[in-house]
């Protein structure tokens, strides 16, 4: 299933690509961002992920970005901006569940790191973590922390 999964994405991102080098979109060259903030990006994404949280717990933590938050460079933007939902979705989830009596929600911090060739966004929360029973379950497809996933919707996925 991973070689089909990273096959239909890079399929994608080429198709994509080809695409827009027909078309002038300023500030990109086909699909790539010639500025792309890693800072702003962040942003952007955790709002998708705070209306996800909001929706389904009725409050949402509050993210911070801390660490080389002006640095702007080529990149492509949307494998970044797919990763950073799913992070910042994950841990919007498990701090609110975590901390679903408290009155106010710890903020998950985005924390950027760059130089000149490159960058990393390391994203933390106190979302309580994940049980050590659960870690060789973590690459599976469909896994989750969550706490309104039933014991036979996990196993009926197990199974198939």
């Amino acid at each position: 299933l991973d070689g089909v999964v990273t096959s239909r994405l890079g399929i994608r991102m080429l198709a994509e690509h080809h695409l827009a080098l027909h078309k002038v979109t300023p500030g990109h060259i086909g699909v790539i961002t010639t500025k792309l903030s890693p800072a702003q990006t962040v942003s952007e994404c955790s709002l998708f992920a705070k209306s996800q949280c909001e929706r389904r717990y009725g409050r949402s933590p509050e993210l911070e970005v801390t660490g080389h938050t002006s640095p702007a460079f080529p990149y492509f933007a949307m494998p970044l901006q797919y990763m950073l939902e799913e992070v910042l979705k994950n841990a919007m989830r498990a701090t609110a569940e975590h901390h679903r009596h408290a009155t106010t929600l710890p903020p998950v911090v985005a924390t950027i790191c760059s130089n000149d060739a490159d960058f990393s966004i390391r994203v933390s929360d106190q979302g309580g973590g994940i049980r050590t029973e659960q870690m060789p379950r973590i690459y599976e497809y469909m896994f989750t922390t969550s706490d309104e996933r039933s014991a036979a919707t996990q196993s009926s996925i197990q199974e198939s």
